[in-house]
């Protein structure tokens, strides 16, 4: 069963919770407007609230049949918290044009003004895995290596809930 994104925040703890129900109340607005992405998925008005609500509805899923084979180094409100605040630069970088959507400026790694506003906005420090997780949720990119493991399994997770989001169901919902 699809839970929509106040159940899903809802199995978060307390602080995390909190965290995320405030930043989805400052911007409802854009939660309901914004599309997933410019033009790879969920790119219709609304679909950045859907994006968001699949990836946690799948780390839900993942995790919990993941744990039936072998027991995940991680736990799943660290994976929900990552995946709501993943995206979170489309919330301040889109803007409404009349063609539809664009981006204020390029995509760059986010993850340091990401901690710092939440370290700003709420006193929340993400821990080291958090961290690596938010870092290459997209992808290891130019940082990846023969030689050394750069994405740790949180990031694995997030990066695989996230990859079957935008571009296995990259359209699913569209007519919702």
């Amino acid at each position: 069963m699809i839970k929509k994104l106040e159940d899903l925040l809802n199995l978060m703890p307390e602080e995390k919770k909190n965290i995320a129900f405030s930043i989805w109340q400052k911007y409802k607005i854009e939660f309901e407007t914004l599309p997933g992405s410019i033009n790879k998925h969920q790119a219709w008005p609304g679909g950045y609230k859907d994006h968001i609500q699949e990836v946690m509805n799948i780390a839900e899923l993942l995790f919990d049949s993941l744990s039936k084979l072998r027991e995940l180094p991680f736990l799943l409100d660290s994976a929900l918290f990552i995946l709501f605040i993943h995206d979170y630069d489309k919330l301040v970088r889109y803007q409404k044009t009349e063609n539809g959507f664009e981006r204020k400026d390029d995509y760059s790694d986010m993850t340091e003004e990401i901690q710092n506003f939440l370290k700003k906005e709420f006193n929340y420090s993400l821990s080291q895995e958090e961290l690596n997780a938010l870092k290459y949720i997209h992808g290891e990119g130019k940082n990846y290596s023969a030689n050394e493991r750069v994405m740790q399994p949180l990031a694995a997770f997030v990066h695989c809930c996230d990859t079957i989001s935008a571009r296995i169901w990259h359209d699913y919902g569209k007519s919702r």
